[in-house]
């Protein structure tokens, strides 16, 4: 899909800023949460970068206002974060997934779960934030490729609901419990033995209770190259070993391994519920009840990054070829085949290799955006809101333009075009250049006292002038 044909027309939108610079190596490109992680006013954010042959985790507190980087004992050679409601506190925590974590030598899998509440200074390890973790039981199994926190037990806590997609016939999913020792407490793996089951994890709320989103690739090559299979198994409770049949997926023959599965919010679809199953160059939107693929969003060069954010209407924020997309409303049209689709671009830098919701961070009623690149330098803050908002009105100053547009919703647009304001402070702005600019003379408006037959008896004059001296 050639999307420049589609450029034409576009909403604005405001200019990405940097947001945070800390001058580490490949910020973000591997993973990258925002959330209220210490309890300090403000948004927290935390971000993979690279160093040497292993990633650390970059993190900026509110309530420090400092970069701190902090790397685990034994390097992170593969890491998924998640933000999750741990505890009893009203701070987040942040789940950690490290699918080759070693232990004893053997590539067994991970998954901690890091608390910084209250925490102001900082940490001597990245072990020190632990308040809960725990291993794989098999070797090469890619423990922690995702995880979710979900409450489906009767214990104390939310349960760790955890993928291991390369466990042995064909992948596994398990429920660990958060309270004593971490032991399985449920098990879910594909009944056929083969391929690769929980290659990404969703969790959903439904009236009849939790739900666990699976992404299975039928193949063993784990690419879910037209083999992708989405199964939706019930939680309620997480006290048995089930083996998924074939024949229980809600839907298959979807294209791409995803990176996320999402649960969409009302708007974002034609039917609700729905969910996103998101991948490198392909959003599926699959109705939840039926299954059915509802609207599919093709895009170029991406990670598979997908966000959503909910102000008056819903808006979907995607990468595509370098630029990050914010589409309002229901999820279909092609990007930039709607004008009131708006593309964030950074001069000379593919944008969005992973996405944050960071809310309403500068305080013009519009959720925002948080995007890594591939400079790797930078986290870009992108507006919720396009650039063009309400005006606030003629200023009656004919010497200056226009104020321009405010983020004051109450005003009508008044249609300024960045030319010099009329003068006109009872009605909108023309947009129109004065009239001493085109001739040379004040601005022949009408006035109380010629009128506008004044003003033609003027007309008539100068024009009879003029052809006087022509005849003489």
């Amino acid at each position: 899909m050639v999307f420049s044909l589609f450029f034409l027309g576009l909403a604005d939108a405001a200019e990405p800023t940097e947001y945070w610079s800390p001058e580490l190596s490949e910020l973000g490109a591997e993973a990258l949460i925002a959330g209220e992680f210490d309890g300090a006013a403000g948004l927290d954010v935390i971000a993979s970068y690279r160093e040497g042959d292993a990633f650390g985790l970059a993190v900026l507190l509110s309530g420090s206002g400092e970069t701190w980087t902090l790397t685990p004992e034994i390097p992170i050679s593969a890491l998924k974060l998640r933000v999750a409601q741990w505890d009893a506190d009203a701070e987040e925590e942040v789940l950690l997934g490290m699918p080759e974590h070693s232990s004893a030598g053997h590539e067994v899998g991970a998954v901690w779960v890091l608390d910084f509440s209250g925490v102001t200074t900082a940490p001597t390890t990245l072990e020190s934030l632990q308040t809960f973790s725990v291993l794989g039981d098999e070797q090469d199994s890619a423990f922690g490729t995702d995880v979710q926190a979900v409450d489906c037990n009767t214990n104390s806590g939310p349960e760790l609901l955890v993928s291991a997609p390369n466990a042995r016939n064909g992948g596994k999913v398990v429920a660990i419990a958060s309270s004593g020792d971490p032991v399985a407490l449920a098990q879910w793996s594909p009944s056929r033995k083969q391929g690769v089951f929980g290659v990404a994890l969703g969790s959903l709320s439904t009236e009849q209770g939790p739900l666990l989103a699976v992404a299975s690739c039928a193949s063993s090559t784990g690419n879910c190259n037209g083999d992708g299979e989405l199964y939706v198994l019930p939680i309620s409770n997480c006290e048995s070993t089930e083996f998924v049949e074939e024949s229980d997926a809600l839907t298959g023959s979807l294209s791409a391994r995803p990176k996320h599965l999402i649960e969409l919010f009302e708007g974002s679809a034609s039917e609700h519920p729905a969910i996103l199953w998101s991948a490198a160059g392909v959003k599926s939107v699959l109705a939840l009840g039926s299954g059915a693929q509802l609207a599919t969003v093709s895009t170029q060069n991406d990670q598979g990054a997908f966000v959503q954010s909910s102000d008056e209407v819903v808006q979907n924020w995607m990468s595509s070829s370098g630029s990050v997309w914010q589409v309002s409303g229901a999820l279909g049209s092609a990007l930039g085949a709607d004008p009131s689709h708006i593309v964030h671009q950074v001069d000379g830098v593919d944008l969005g290799l992973n996405l944050a919701f960071a809310g309403d961070v500068d305080a013009d009623g519009c959720g925002d955006v948080l995007a890594s690149a591939s400079d790797g330098e930078h986290l870009y803050l992108l507006s919720g809101c396009a650039s063009e908002k309400p005006d606030t009105g003629d200023t009656g100053d004919t010497g200056s333009p226009d104020t321009g547009d405010t983020s004051d919703t109450g005003n009508p647009d008044t249609g300024d075009t960045s030319k010099p304001d009329t003068g006109d402070s009872n009605s909108p702005d023309t947009g129109e250049e004065p009239c001493q600019e085109s001739f040379g003379w004040t601005c022949a408006t009408a006035s109380p006292v010629f009128g506008w037959n004044g003003l033609a008896l003027l007309s008539i004059v100068f024009f009879w002038t003029s052809r006087r001296r022509q005849t003489e």
